[in-house]
């Protein structure tokens, strides 16, 4: 998709420059759109008209206002944005939170790494995952379901 691109929800400008450069150096080509907090990457996710779903949605769990649960649960109740995959980039490596990512639907939760050698594996690790062979449900027909279309 021509469009395509990852919503990385972050309030902290230098994480998302930090996860900027390791997408680059591994030759993650997708364009980053960035959403500052929860509500920020709600109105995005609703906002059809503009922009077509991401491919992949990195959420934080700290954030302003709606904190990265709150995202993600109302994201699993919306039909048409439900298969969007959800990657936890967050700092917290605490096990109820880890536990409540995934009870709420999330694809994967990854904690922030404190180098930038770490980060670069990492973001090794998401390309050749889910931009490798892993198949994902595509979004298009609940999209087309509430009358998304982008040619």
């Amino acid at each position: 998709m021509q469009d395509e691109c990852i919503l990385h929800v972050e309030d902290d400008p230098n994480d998302v420059l930090l996860v900027r450069r390791a997408f680059e150096k591994a030759g993650i080509k997708t364009r980053i759109e960035v959403a500052e907090d929860g509500q920020k990457a709600i109105n995005y996710l609703c906002d059809f008209e503009k922009h077509a779903p991401p491919r992949i949605l990195l959420l934080d769990i700290k954030l302003p206002g709606k904190d990265g649960f709150e995202v993600l649960e109302w994201l699993r109740h919306q039909p048409a944005l439900r298969k969007l995959i959800v990657v936890f980039l967050t700092s917290s490596a605490i096990p109820g939170d880890i536990t409540t990512a995934y009870d709420l639907g999330a694809n994967s939760y990854c904690t922030k790494p404190v180098s930038p050698e770490e980060l670069l594996d990492l973001a090794v690790n998401l390309k050749n995952w889910w931009f490798g062979p892993n198949l994902h449900a595509p979004l298009q027909q609940d999209l087309a379901s509430v009358g998304w279309y982008r040619a």
